[in-house]
């Protein structure tokens, strides 16, 4: 954490410890990192200033295969909108 002080957000530090753990069964999940707090802004890309029409297709746009293979319910960690 002391190489990114002041350099990143605590978020963003968080982020990088969980998947960075040296213990797999401890390492975050990717599909869970992607709902980390770190990616809130662009869960919620409609408020973010100019035009996001096109953000939609270009985050979330996961093929069948990726979704089954997250192994979560990503309908527990993505907003309804997104999926």
């Amino acid at each position: 954490a002391s190489v990114f002080r002041g350099k990143a957000s605590t978020e963003a530090i968080a982020l990088l410890r969980r998947l960075l753990e040296y213990d797999p069964a401890q390492r975050i999940r990717p599909m869970h990192g992607l709902a980390h707090e770190f990616f809130d802004a662009l869960r919620h890309y409609d408020e973010l200033p100019g035009n996001t029409d096109h953000m939609e297709k270009v985050l979330f746009d996961w093929t069948e295969q990726e979704i089954q293979e997250a192994g979560v319910k990503l309908h527990e960690i993505f907003p309804p909108k997104v999926l």
